[in-house]
């Protein structure tokens, strides 16, 4: 299932640089060249992170925190390189922070899940939701780069779209980060005496 997973994740990655790149007659594999060395480090660990979060298990705070603070930065990134030059989209970034960070409030239960602060762990439910989410956003992401890269459309129409992006993902982790520390901290120091099962997550 995981060998599955990651090769239906690189794939994507892949397809996500073809279909642009035939578009504009550009070789796939210069798109593929010409992406930062970074991008691909933050999509190894985003694919990491989010597979080893299948399957239910108790882990360190500092841990869950990892993938909404790779968007969180993703996102105040984007928005400190574009707002300078076109301000409008500052506004487009902030309206849909606050969307997604309605969301993360309306739909997030994870500050319901066991907590032992005696041991410094969360115990999370096994779900393939934390991949899924972080891959489309990834996804997105990426395709809105190449796009603006290779001048597939408006650029105009483009930054807003990817700011559309930035703005929601950064607020939506921002919100469940939130939620989840503050709960955490609010839990006592025990122990518990065995991994909760059926925990929505």
């Amino acid at each position: 299932m995981i060998k599955r997973i990651s090769f239906i994740a690189l794939a994507g990655m892949m397809a996500l640089s073809v279909a642009p790149a035939q578009a504009a007659a550009v070789q796939p594999s210069a798109v593929l060249l010409g992406t930062p060395w970074w991008v691909y480090a933050v999509f190894g660990l985003l694919l990491y992170n989010g597979l080893t979060l299948t399957k239910t298990r108790s882990v360190p705070l500092w841990r869950l925190l990892t993938q909404p603070a790779i968007f969180i930065a993703w996102g105040a990134v984007s928005l400190a390189l574009a707002a300078p030059v076109q301000p409008i989209l500052a506004l487009d970034w902030l309206v849909l922070a606050v969307a997604g960070a309605g969301l993360s409030l309306a739909t997030s239960q994870a500050s319901a899940w066991p907590m032992e602060r005696a041991r410094g762990v969360i115990v999370m439910p096994g779900s393939y939701l934390p991949l899924m989410r972080s891959l489309v956003i990834f996804a997105a992401k990426y395709a809105l780069g190449v796009a603006v890269a290779l001048r597939l459309a408006s650029p105009g129409g483009l930054r807003l779209l990817d700011m559309a992006v930035s703005g929601a993902s950064a607020g939506y982790f921002a919100a469940w980060a939130i939620q989840l520390a503050l709960a955490y901290r609010r839990r006592p120091v025990v122990r518990l005496n065995s991994t909760a099962e059926g925990v929505k997550s």
